[in-house]
């Protein structure tokens, strides 16, 4: 093997991954195995080696069972699953995050000026003049974020996660619309052999300025395995109580349930998923029917610079008549975000990012596109 001791690490890295990556290619998983290993020895946090690690090691167990059977059981245990034992993850990732930009339709409302409504014989209503809250606002803002994500290991097998985030965004020419989110997440994880099993709970609230505007209580479980020698596939399901405290108090239950596949080696996950929500009261407004696809892509251009695309598409079909505009509401949001993350130095993170928004709608109010660009700062702790 060539030697790459006199390189600095963060060049011996690129080359290891690269020697790795070309062997794993050419069917010689023994040396690639030993390759990715330095790769993880000079950086233990390498996700795109610790991918690769988990794809090797599982390949091996398909062509190679008695190669991979010699391996020490501490080395084999990831071939059984493409995620790390509990006893592995980082306990404590904490963050602090500053952001600017611009945000062509800060309250998501509608594009047109006037919307023409049934109930009034057709009437033409001007936005502008008479309900220019419903009406698309633009501006510029300031933002921070900040956030922990903590985890212990119960035993090697089982993991308990604790996660919380505050955000707040002011924009400077609607500055009497601040939208202000917080939320809290616990999960426990438990592996056995080829399967990871998760179930959790989280408490989600958005306010803006003093109003409180929604509030969800959330059940979720999910279970993963490994199809192949480089796929995994997921099942989830979530249950969970909604408020909307300033759209007459309505209380919803919405249950939703998914399959999603991802390939190890590319970061690539797509996942289909559909569901209903149903009002608890008598006001049945928002009661729907929906289903969606997601599909997100994160790979690593340098050793500094991470590229990440993310695609969310949803259909909504109401199931009660809309009193105002006399039909059922039917929408199709399309949502595309696109970031690149660049480490500069200490856990300092710079990452520009755009989220471009659609919502088709056959009712004219609730029709709007919205794009965002910003860039944010963060450290991390």
């Amino acid at each position: 093997m060539q030697s790459y001791s006199a390189a600095p690490p963060a060049a011996a890295s690129i080359l290891y991954l690269a020697a790795a990556t070309c062997s794993f290619a050419a069917g010689d998983y023994g040396p690639a195995l030993l390759w990715v290993e330095r790769v993880i020895a000079l950086e233990p946090r390498h996700e795109e080696a610790q991918a690769l690690r988990a794809a090797i090691l599982a390949r091996m167990r398909v062509e190679q069972p008695r190669e991979a059977a010699a391996l020490p059981g501490n080395v084999f245990d990831p071939a059984q699953r493409p995620w790390p034992a509990a006893a592995e993850q980082h306990p404590t990732r904490r963050w602090i995050a500053m952001e600017t930009g611009y945000d062509s339709n800060v309250n998501s409302g509608t594009d047109s000026t006037q919307v023409s409504i049934p109930l009034l014989r057709g009437a033409p209503v001007d936005l502008e003049r008479v309900l220019r809250i419903l009406r698309g606002q633009s501006s510029y803002f300031l933002g921070s974020n900040a956030g922990i994500d903590a985890s212990r290991a119960i035993t090697n097998a089982t993991q308990f996660r604790l996660s919380g985030l505050a955000a707040m965004r002011v924009n400077v020419e609607e500055v009497e619309f601040v939208p202000h989110n917080y939320r809290i997440a616990a999960q426990v994880d438990h592996i056995h052999e080829s399967l990871r099993f998760a179930l959790g709970a989280s408490f989600a609230q958005q306010w803006i300025a003093r109003y409180r505007i929604v509030g969800v209580n959330a059940l979720s479980a999910q279970i993963d395995w490994l199809a192949g020698a480089q796929h995994t596939m997921s099942l989830f399901g979530e249950y969970a109580d909604k408020h909307l405290p300033q759209f007459n108090d309505i209380r919803t239950r919405q249950v939703h349930q998914g399959l999603a596949w991802t390939h190890i080696p590319t970061r690539l996950r797509v996942a289909i998923y559909t569901g209903q929500e149903r009002a608890t009261g008598v006001t049945r407004d928002l009661d729907r029917e929906f289903d969606g696809l997601s599909a997100g892509w994160d790979h690593r251009l340098s050793q500094s610079g991470r590229l990440s695309l993310t695609y969310l598409g949803s259909r909504s079909r109401y199931t009660e008549l809309s009193p105002f505009f006399l039909t059922k509401r039917r929408e199709t949001l399309h949502e595309l975000t696109a970031a690149y993350e660049h480490r500069l130095r200490d856990a300092w993170f710079l990452t520009p990012r755009i989220i471009i928004q659609q919502n088709q709608s056959n009712v004219e109010l609730t029709r709007f596109s919205r794009t965002q660009l910003l860039i944010e700062l963060r450290k991390e702790f």
